[in-house]
């Protein structure tokens, strides 16, 4: 049963109703979303008039979970009709959030049942996120104009816009979050003002928290390229990048002054991305994009022609994006898979490979291969106006990219000395050569005839390889 189905709302619904003057609303991204046709996920309840002692006997045979007392927040699993448990809901008691500090966590909040359902939203974030329904009713209680503002690609705060940040921090990276996943315009006046004014308060941030909001916001897959571009131009201007992502300062009108460019370092790494959003890139991708030429203003040197180059750009990118990730406290895996798509972001400049060296690009890569012919083309299509005469149909290249490395894939893909066909006793015996780095050595020169297309897998093939003339040996 889903938890956003008529029978699970008037299921709990029917347990509210036996205390007199209770009442059930869903609240929060189900309402909103509902508004403007996205499905969304996650569906949260609110009851008023339903005081937290008696929480346990309206719930009498429910599965109820306190999430936390001073929030005043249960997970509640219903029971239904046939005797099983619905799926778990959130349901919370009306509050009031006072802020203590400027940290995300630094609030005094106190429940009270008698609080209204437009009171309770008052203390949210944005107007498209201070809407209810009426469960009983199927009325939406909208004190702030939410849905106009969400019709017409507005964010504003509830209220006074520099109270609500400073009730929590978290909220400035939260509206480019929605601004992109809404489509939202650039807002103006107080809204923006707000946000640029507040900035500084994203330095008391967990890094976590900065790094989990930036991610989010580069995963949102139905999103348009033009909102994700949009959203990341703004935050580049209202210097938002540049204070979570150590070298957007540098880059921030940054001449690239080379042939191949005629787009400034920050603009090209934002148009990079929303070319990877229109190919439905994952994440990992696109953040790499975000920050794949980071390394170039230490590079830079001009050559004879007068044009600037950066050679090994790729590999100080790399170092840098684990730095910056580092300090953003990102999953390691992210980490590792950003910085391996920077490093061979190069990799077939200008050129259009050959099998061998499309089976060692596999092979390195391993199952990032595809993510970064993705990268490459989205870094091919954001050279501005040069795009096209310098690189061509970059769309057909990459086509044909993949086409050719899905037929290499399972020859080469995690093929290394450990996975060969070959055993380093088979080697010992077969050579006669001492134990040790010689056998190593062996194994690594066969797995390389292996990955360029040489040889297969093969135990007798690779013996045979092993005994020709001129063998590895």
């Amino acid at each position: 049963m889903s938890a956003h189905t008529p029978d699970l709302s008037a299921l709990l619904d029917a347990r509210v109703a036996t205390w007199p003057g209770a009442q059930t609303y869903e609240v929060g991204g189900a309402v909103r979303d509902r508004l403007i046709g996205l499905s969304s996920k996650d569906h949260d309840f609110l009851v008023t008039g339903l005081p937290a002692e008696m929480i346990p006997s309206v719930f009498a045979g429910d599965r109820v979970d306190l999430v936390g007392a001073s929030f005043g927040v249960y997970k509640i699993s219903l029971k239904a009709p046939d005797g099983t448990l619905t799926e778990t809901v959130d349901v919370a008691l009306p509050r009031t959030e006072v802020s203590t500090g400027s940290g995300h966590r630094d609030f005094s909040v106190q429940t009270d049942h008698t609080l209204s359902i437009e009171t309770d939203l008052s203390r949210r974030d944005f107007t498209f996120n201070a809407l209810a329904v009426n469960v009983r009713t199927g009325q939406l209680i909208d004190p702030f104009g939410g849905e106009a503002d969400l019709h017409d690609r507005r964010l504003r705060f509830v209220g006074d816009a520099h109270a609500r940040i400073t009730e929590d921090p978290l909220r400035i990276l939260r509206a480019y979050r929605f601004a992109v996943k809404l489509d939202l315009n650039v807002p103006s006046g107080p809204d923006r003002a707000a946000l640029i004014d507040a900035a500084p308060l994203l330095d008391r941030l967990p890094a976590e928290r900065v790094m989990g909001e930036l991610w989010t916001l580069l995963s949102y897959p139905q999103a348009s390229a033009a909102a994700l571009a949009r959203t990341l131009y703004w935050m580049h201007a209202d210097g938002i990048l540049a204070r979570i992502i150590p070298g957007y300062r540098a880059a921030a009108r940054y001449d690239q002054n080379s042939r191949y460019h005629d787009l400034n370092l920050a603009d090209h790494m934002i148009e990079a991305v929303a070319h990877a959003q229109r190919i439905g890139a994952d994440p990992a991708t696109k953040l790499a994009l975000l920050l794949h030429d980071l390394g170039k203003p230490a590079t830079r040197s001009i050559g004879e022609d007068g044009n600037a180059h950066y050679y090994r750009h790729e590999e100080v990118g790399a170092d840098l994006a684990q730095q910056i990730l580092s300090q953003l406290r990102a999953p390691n895996q992210v980490t590792e898979d950003v910085s391996q798509l920077i490093l061979h972001h190069m990799r077939f400049n200008h050129q259009t490979p050959g099998d061998k060296a499309l089976r060692r690009f596999i092979n390195d890569l391993g199952p990032l291969w595809r993510a970064s012919l993705d990268h490459r083309y989205a870094d091919m299509q954001a050279h501005g106006n040069l795009a096209h005469t310098e690189f061509g149909d970059a769309a057909a290249w990459r086509a044909e990219m993949i086409r050719r490395c899905e037929a290499l894939e399972q020859q080469v893909v995690g093929l290394s000395d450990h996975t060969l066909a070959l055993s380093g006793t088979d080697i010992l015996r077969l050579t006669g050569c001492p134990p040790g780095r010689a056998v190593g050595i062996i194994k690594q020169r066969l797995t390389q005839r292996v990955v360029d297309g040489h040889v297969p897998n093969d135990r007798d093939a690779l013996i045979a390889e092993l005994l020709a003339p001129g063998d590895p040996a």
